[in-house]
């Protein structure tokens, strides 16, 4: 029925309806394998995007890592030069006289300084072979200068805290201190101890 009416019609409305019908054919076609592909490179296109996404995150992230790990590096470099924190047994005696040395620099009497008695180290220290050296140290002078011996004292290179203070007030003048005061002092064998 489709192909009597195509056939009775003038040449000029065969052509047009042939080219109409291959104009409807080309669109079916457009939308039955082109139009798939695109939205294809469309989901592709947007996993390449986040990829590149991921991979710059991740440029920075290695860039931040090895400015830290530099900086490791750097502290780790610093810190082997640095010493010890604690005190070989040796040095023990040595560290005392240098104690009262400072006090006579500093105006203060030290009437004593003695070895109070010496214990190991808590085991939460971490460290085995590490001695706890309680030191007494008996002095005298102004507030001030007691003051300024015991942050001298802990400015050194040995780690030293404070156990106990009992500080008394002369009661004529110049109303100087008598101070008693017990000092830890962390102390090894001449050997480093095990880590």
């Amino acid at each position: 029925m489709i192909a009597e009416r195509l056939i009775q019609r003038q040449p000029r409305e065969r052509v047009l309806l042939g080219l109409t019908a291959l104009a409807v054919v080309g669109v079916a076609l457009y939308w039955a394998a082109y139009a798939p592909a695109q939205d294809v490179l469309a989901e592709r296109q947007a996993t390449l995007a986040e990829r590149q996404a991921n991979l710059n995150l991740q440029k920075q992230q290695m860039a931040l890592l090895r400015s830290e790990t530099a900086a490791c590096r750097r502290t780790l470099d610093q810190l082997a030069g640095a010493s010890e924190p604690w005190l070989r047994k040796d040095r023990a005696d040595a560290l005392l006289q240098q104690w009262q040395n400072l006090g006579a620099q500093l105006g203060v009497t030290v009437k004593a300084v003695a070895r109070d008695r010496q214990a190991p180290a808590p085991a939460a220290a971490g460290q085995s072979g590490i001695e706890i050296l309680i030191v007494r140290l008996e002095v005298q002078g102004p507030y001030g200068s007691i003051m300024a011996m015991l942050a001298r004292l802990t400015e050194g290179t040995a780690a030293v805290g404070l156990e106990q203070m009992d500080l008394r007030v002369a009661d004529q003048p110049p109303y100087d201190l008598d101070a008693t005061i017990l000092l830890r002092v962390a102390v090894v064998p001449e050997e480093k101890p095990n880590a």
